[in-house]
């Protein structure tokens, strides 16, 4: 558990990084891709990298990053209170923080290979 808080503080520490100084990222991610990707998908990849700092924009104001915090909590109390009503009906043992790193892990294991529409998950 300390491992994982230490992984999500850095990444959130890079991301609103990321989004104070968007100019510098831009160049070190752009020198990043120029060096490791192969000239024939490198435009694609610098497209989506662009993409994805323009996304870190909502953080860069504190109002809109506290936003994006509080509703994400939110979400995931929530979630996680709807499996946890479940697991009552079903007497499971299970601590409602555990409920949460379950939910966590599930989450992101269908999100990272999936594509939009879930193609790709169930395809074989």
């Amino acid at each position: 558990a300390i491992w994982g808080s230490v992984i999500f503080i850095g990444a959130l520490v890079v991301f609103l990084l990321a989004a104070m100084f968007p100019l510098v990222t831009e160049r070190i991610v752009i020198q990043i891709i120029d060096r490791m990707i192969p000239f024939r998908i490198r435009e694609k990849t610098r497209g989506i990298a662009l993409k994805f700092l323009t996304g870190l924009e909502s953080l860069r104001s504190p109002k809109d990053a506290l936003m994006v915090l509080v509703t994400t909590v939110i979400i995931w109390l929530l979630e996680t209170g709807k499996y946890w009503f479940v697991m009552q009906g079903f007497d499971f043992q299970v601590s409602f923080f555990a409920l949460m790193l379950m939910n966590g892990i599930v989450n992101i294991a269908t999100t990272l290979p999936s594509a939009p529409g879930y193609i790709g998950t169930f395809d074989g």
